[in-house]
This record gives structure tokens, sequence and C-alpha cells, in this order.
């Protein structure tokens, strides 16, 4: 009813018509009994072939009188609220059209419900009361309710607010004498839920999100007559838009009897009244604020499978023969989150068991995509480095390390301190290389890692790994190349300009391709002059692919004319290797295209 017309940037702060103040509402000793509906739905994101919702909804009457008016503030309150007789309902397709809702036995129809405050100071809850003693999915349930009655009495434009979405930037337009819509967005909580950032954006998800509440006022605004809040996120994956999925949450509640001369408390201070209400009520009060707290983690039947029963579960599909199948896949999905979460005695446990030692590969790739502090210690407590018959072993899980997105700091240190003790195998050696490289990169992409210590002592053992080989040994060389190039840190440039331009045709070729695959924001005056000098062979004559590697840096860092003409005036000169001249010549006709 005209809201899509509603621009929060151009409302300004002004009284509304027909609201003559926060004092008028919350009267004390009035109140009300409400109708409540909470719905949470869950399909496909829009655009893509949705099926049918799924979610629940939770049904119950709600109790609402207002207590206590500061004498010295009249816009101050304390609410006292009690949800009665809460139900579980669930989708159907069994249910009548259009709710599609029938009810369901649950935990709630048991769970400890004791009444709730809350203090709410100019249409702001400051805090909410609640008993310690119930459970946290029904005080979320709570905490989301009392959210609802966070209004303004007066337009306003991307105020602050608290709520149980988290910190929120929240505007609000007066339509008439009696309505007012709310609008978040912009929300952020800081909690300990698994939030995951992924380096790799192509890995990443857009999320869009709406949030709209509308609050009906009884004519003289004394009364919430209704609220209705909704809202919707929609998550698609950057590879894939029509992967994805779509949450809708609706709350509301509805005027259903209106309460007069319900009990008042005449206190002068609200830390009074609190104590007489819980004497009164025989109930301990915890202050709280809005924002939900994490639930910890249950499973369906009450009790979570132990890894060692998944394992068990699953060992025919971990099977060497059954490696990228669906089956094998699907096994490692299911193992994985219980892998997380075991301790380092069930990791090991499962290493020892001897059904398990067919499948000891599978389960070494698990521990390395899992990474956490007691897979790593169970995995290298149990592999055996010095040993040639376990190479296989060794290598599996270090690989699988090295793949992970989320690394840890810890685990990369542990890796650098057995680099230093030199494993015999050369193979594994170059691996532990490898793999510190490829996890220290990664690390760097994470903001709160950006300046650890272990970044810098990563790069160190390359540094000072490659002054180690011996200046015929090309082969060592080449090994820390590879692992310079994992590392792809800009501050190692220096290091690989002085190979690129030293050194046998092999080291040189290694050394320039190292420097072509970092970032070209990494290309900066040093690498072009070097570029340069290889292309046009000043100083010395250079490999044919380290000239074209040269090229394709010189012509992918934004080249000045006068680098231009310079190379084209180049394809006059005699030149003998001919491939050098067809190559660039080629790449020349590429950036005419572009």
């Amino acid at each position: 009813e005209g809201y899509e017309n509603f621009d929060a940037k151009s409302s300004y702060c002004q009284m509304a018509p027909a609201a003559a103040g926060s004092s008028m509402i919350f009267e004390p000793g009035t109140g009300g009994e409400y109708d409540l509906e909470s719905t949470l739905l869950l399909n496909e994101p829009p655009g893509a072939t949705q099926g049918k919702d799924v979610g629940f909804q939770v049904s119950a009457r709600l109790r609402l009188e207002s207590v206590w008016e500061n004498p010295e503030n009249h816009k101050e309150k304390l609410l006292r609220l009690e949800l009665r007789s809460p139900q579980l309902h669930i989708k159907s397709r069994k249910a009548p059209a259009p709710e599609g809702f029938v009810v369901h036995t649950s935990k709630l129809d048991n769970m400890k419900n004791s009444p709730f405050l809350l203090h709410w100071l100019d249409g702001e809850i400051k805090n909410i009361y609640l008993d310690n003693a119930e459970e946290v999915s029904l005080s979320n349930l709570k905490r989301g309710i009392s959210s609802l009655f966070q209004f303004s009495l007066i337009d306003k434009a991307h105020q602050s607010e608290l709520d149980a979405s988290g910190l929120c930037s929240v505007s609000y337009k007066h339509f008439g004498a009696n309505k007012i819509m709310k609008i978040k967005h912009e929300c952020k909580q800081d909690t300990d839920l698994p939030h995951k950032f992924h380096y790799d954006k192509i890995w990443g998800a857009n999320i869009l999100s709406n949030r709209v509440s509308e609050i009906i006022l009884s004519e003289d605004s004394s009364t919430i007559k209704s609220i209705s809040s909704k809202e919707t996120h929609e998550l698609h994956l950057e590879v894939r838009e029509e992967a994805g999925g779509c949450v809708k949450g609706h709350q509301k509640i509805n005027l259903a009897e209106k309460l007069n001369n319900s009990p008042i408390i005449k206190e002068n201070h609200l830390n009074k009244v609190i104590d007489q209400l819980e004497k009164s009520m025989n109930q301990k009060f915890e202050k709280q604020s809005l924002i939900t707290h994490k639930e910890t983690t249950t499973c369906q039947d009450g009790s979570c499978p132990k890894l060692y029963n998944l394992v068990k579960e699953n060992r025919e599909n971990l099977q060497n023969e059954n490696v990228g199948s669906i089956r094998s896949a699907s096994s490692f999905i299911k193992l994985l989150p219980s892998v997380r979460t075991a301790t380092k005695e069930e990791i090991t446990k499962i290493l020892k068991q001897k059904k398990n030692k067919d499948i000891l590969p599978q389960i070494y790739d698990l521990l390395g995509a899992a990474q956490t502090i007691h897979t790593h210690q169970a995995a290298t407590n149990h592999l055996k480095l010095d040993y040639d018959d376990f190479l296989d072993l060794n290598e599996r899980y270090f690989w699988s390390l090295s793949f992970g997105s989320h690394p840890r700091p810890e685990i990369i240190a542990d890796i650098i301190k057995i680099i230093t003790k030199q494993p015999r195998n050369e193979k594994l050696f170059e691996t532990l290389l490898l793999t510190m490289a490829a996890m220290t990169n990664k690390l760097t992409k994470f903001e709160k890692y950006s300046d650890h210590k272990v970044i810098q002592e990563a790069q160190n053992i390359l540094d000072e790994g490659i002054k180690e080989c011996s200046e015929n040994d090309d082969d060592c060389k080449l090994m820390y190349f590879r692992a310079y190039k994992n590392l792809g840190m800009e501050n190692t440039i220096p290091q690989l300009l002085t190979y690129s331009l030293r050194g046998t045709r092999k080291v040189n070729v290694a050394a320039i391709k190292t420097i072509r695959s970092f970032p070209k924001a990494f290309w900066k005056e040093p690498v072009l002059k070097a570029a340069e000098k290889i292309y046009y062979q000043i100083g010395k004559r250079y490999d044919s692919s380290a000239r074209t590697l040269a090229v394709d840096i010189l012509l992918e860092s934004n080249p000045s004319y006068e680098v231009i003409r310079n190379l084209l005036m180049s394809l006059k000169t005699p030149d003998p290797s001919f491939e050098v001249k067809q190559y660039l010549l080629q790449r020349l006709y590429q950036v005419k295209e572009k």
C-alpha cells in the first residue's frame, strides 16, 4: 500500500500526525492478549525451479502487561510478557491449503517456559529479562518476539538499532494516523556463529536480504493492534547463480483482547521493580540483550553418532575401488563434520583400528580436509615420516592439508618444525615445502592473520633453503621455485629476480615463470626492467622460453607507447630464435584486438 515508493533517504524526523508521543503507549495497568504466529520457510532461490516450501510455525497466545512507568520519565516502561501454550506446526502436504501446516508434537510442549520482562525506553528495548534455566531455542524465540516491540513513533532515517537481527540501520515512516513501516538493512552480528570466509571469490556467495515490519496502532495510539514482520534472505552461489537457497521468516501478532486494570508496581527505580517481581513471581531474572544466542549442536535422535560408528557405517564406500564415485563423495561429506569435532583420542582410535587399514588413504584425506589441531596431532603422531613405506600415506595427508581453505597458523608452524628436521625422503621434503607455502598463501588472505609471525617464518624457510642449494644443483633450486609459486608473496620477488637474471637457462626460466604466476599488481618497475633485460638479452643470452615469459609480463603490464614501439622495432632486428619473434607478433595482435 504505497510502501514500494518509500525512500528512507528522503525521510526526516517529524512527529507522526496522530502519535502524541511514546508516553501514551503502554500506559501502566494496560495491556493485551495477542495471537502470535512465527513462521520459517526454506526453498530454492527465486528464478530456479522452485519446489514446495519446507519449514515450521510456532503459534501461541502472547499476554502483555505494562507493570511500571518511571515517575520521572513517562517514556520509560517495564513490560511483562508471557508466552502461553506455544505449539509447533510443520509444513505438510496433508495440511489444508493455503497455509499447509499441521500440529506436531515436539520438545516445545514440555520446555520450561517462564514469563519475561522488557525494559522499554521511548521505543527502544534496552534489555530483556529472561529465566536463565530456559532452553536457548525458546529464549531466542522470545528475543525475536521482543524485537517486534522496538519501534519509533516519529519518522527516522538510518538509525542504528540493536535487536535479534543484530546491529542494523533502521528507518521509520508513518502512513496515515496509526500505521508505521519499519525497514532494517545492513544488519551485522558479532557472535560465535561459524561464519566462513573463502579467499577465492568464485567459491563465495551473494546474499540479498529484505526486512520490513508494519505496526498498526489504535486510533488514539495507546494500543498495538497488530505487528507484522517479514524478512527474506536469498543466497546465490558465485560459481552457479541458480544454486543456493531462500529463507523466509514471518512473525505477526494480532490483538485478541484488550486488558485493563493489570497490576501496577509503584517504585522510583527499575532495579527495585525487578526485585519485587522476582519475589512475587518466585522467579529469578537475568538481564540480557536482544542478540540471539548460539544453540549447541543436537542430533535428530538426541544423540549424535560417534566418529567410530560413522566410519564403520561408511567403510565400504571409502574403499579404494569406490574413490571418485558418488558413494565415496557422499560418505566424505557425512564424515567431515564429525571429524572436525572429534577429539584427538577418537581420531587415533580410528587410525589404529585394523579394519580401517585398507581405507587409511581416504581417512588421511578427511583429516587433511578437516584442518583442526586435533586432526593434525592425531595424523602426525600416527604417520611415520622417516619411513619410505609410509610415503604414500604421508603425502596423502599433506596434499589434502594443502588444498584446505581455512589453514591454521599452529599447523603451519608445526610443518615448519618438521621441515627444519630435514626428513630423509626428498619427495616428502618437497611435499612439506609446497604444503607449507600453499597454506601460508591462504593464511595471508585472512585479515586477522595477515601479520602473523608464521608467514615470515615460512618465507625464511624458502629464502634460507634455496641458498643452501649447491651452485650446480638446478633441481634443488627448481623445487624452491615451485614452493615460491605456492607462497605467492610480493616480497619474494627480489630473490626471484636474482635467479631470473643469473644462473643456468633452466634456472632463469623457472624463476621468471614463478614471477609470471604472481598477480600483475606485483610487477613493479624492477620486474619490468628485468623482463626487458631478458627479452632483449642484455648482458647474456636467455632461453627462448624465458624471453616469451618476459614478453607476457611486458604486454600485460599496461605497456606505454615506448614499450610497444621498442617491441615492434625488435621485430626488424636479426634474431636466431625465430619462434620468439613469432610469439611476440601473435601477442601484439592480441593486444591490438583488446
